[in-house]
C-alpha cells in the first residue's frame, strides 16, 4: 500500500535510527487537526497539557513526514502548511517562538487535487508545492504480476502464527488470482485472514470468490516458442510508437482528459500533447 511504498522510499535514502512518522489526514478530527499536526504550548487551551506537546511535524525531525489522505486536510489549515512547506518552520499553538524543523515530506492521495482545486476545496498552489515528483500507484488489479508474491507474503505471516501451516488449494490460488480486488492489497490481505479462519471448506469461502467464472479468467501468457505474427512494411520503431498511441488514445477516453490520463500513465502533459500531436 501507499504507507509501505513511503517507508521504503524512507529507508532507500535515510539512517536505520531516523524517524518515519506516518499521518493519516482523514483520521484525524478537524477540531484537534492543527495541535496534532504542529503541537502547542503550556495552557495554550483549555484541556491542553500542562507541559505542552510536540506536534507531529516536530516529531519527524531528521526523517520523513508521511501524510496519507492529503486532500482531507481542513481547507483554513492548508496555508498553515503550506507555510511550513516553504520556509520550514512551525509555530506551536499559543506560541510565539518560531521552531525550525527538518523534514522530508511525502504525500498520498486518491482523489482528483486538481478537480478539488477547481472546486475551491484545495489550494492550487499548496498542490504545486506537493507534486514535485509525482508517483502514481496503479490499483492492484492493474498489476497482477504482484499477487503471487503479496500472496506468498501474507501467508508466511499468518503461518507464524499458525500451529498447521495454511496451504492454498489450487482452485483456491486460481481464484485469488482471477479477483479484481476493489479494496486493493488490504482486500487481498482481509481474504487471506478469512481463508485461514474458515480453511478452504468451499461452502465457507467468501462468495466473492466463489461467484467468480473461472472460465472467463484471462489465459496466462503462452510460453516462448509461439510465433508473433507482426505487421509487414513496418520496423520495430513505428510499430512501438503505434501501440503506444493506443495505450495513451485509450487512457484519455477512460479518464477524460489528457491531464489526467498523463497522471494516470504517470508522465507529464507534454509527452502526452507531442505523442498524440497530428503531424502535417
Amino acid at each position: 500500500g501507499k504507507t509501505e511504498i513511503a517507508r521504503h522510499l524512507h529507508s532507500f535514502v535515510s539512517n536505520a535510527t531516523d524517524p518515519f512518522i506516518a499521518v493519516n489526514c482523514a483520521a484525524i478530527p478537524e477540531t484537534l487537526f492543527e495541535s496534532e499536526l504542529f503541537g502547542y504550548e503550556k495552557g495554550a487551551f483549555t484541556g491542553a497539557s500542562t507541559e505542552g506537546k510536540k506536534g507531529l511535524i516536530e516529531m519527524a525531525e531528521g526523517g520523513t513526514l508521511f501524510l496519507d489522505e492529503v486532500g482531507e486536510i481542513p481547507l483554513p489549515l492548508q496555508a498553515k502548511l503550506l507555510t511550513f512547506l516553504e520556509d520550514g518552520i512551525v509555530m506551536r499553538i499559543g506560541g510565539t517562538r518560531p521552531r525550525r524543523v527538518n523534514v522530508r515530506v511525502i504525500s498520498a492521495t486518491n482523489r482528483d487535487l486538481l478537480a478539488l482545486a477547481e472546486e475551491r476545496r484545495f489550494r492550487p498552489d499548496l498542490y504545486y508545492r506537493l507534486a514535485v515528483v509525482n508517483m502514481p500507484i496503479r490499483p492492484l488489479r492493474e498489476v497482477p504480476e504482484l499477487l503471487d508474491h503479496l500472496i506468498e507474503r501474507f501467508l508466511t505471516a499468518i503461518n507464524q502464527r499458525r500451529s498447521s501451516p495454511l496451504e492454498l488449494s489450487d482452485d483456491l490460488h486460481a481464484r485469488l488470482r482471477a479477483y479484481r480486488y476493489p479494496g486493493n492489497i488490504r482486500e487481498l490481505w482481509n481474504l487471506l485472514q478469512q481463508i485461514s479462519v474458515l480453511g478452504d471448506d468451499v461452502e465457507e469461502l467468501p462468495r466473492r470468490l466463489m461467484a467468480l467464472d473461472l472460465s472467463a479468467a484471462p489465459e496466462a501468457p503462452t510460453p516462448e516458442g509461439d510465433s508473433l505474427e507482426l505487421p509487414s512494411g513496418q520496423g520495430l520503431r513505428e510499430q512501438l510508437a503505434e501501440h503506444e498511441l493506443r495505450i495513451i488514445e485509450e487512457a484519455i477516453r477512460i479518464h477524460g482528459s489528457k491531464r489526467k490520463a498523463a497522471a494516470a500513465l504517470g508522465v507529464d502533459i507534454g509527452t502526452i500533447s507531442r505523442k498524440t500531436r497530428k503531424e502535417p
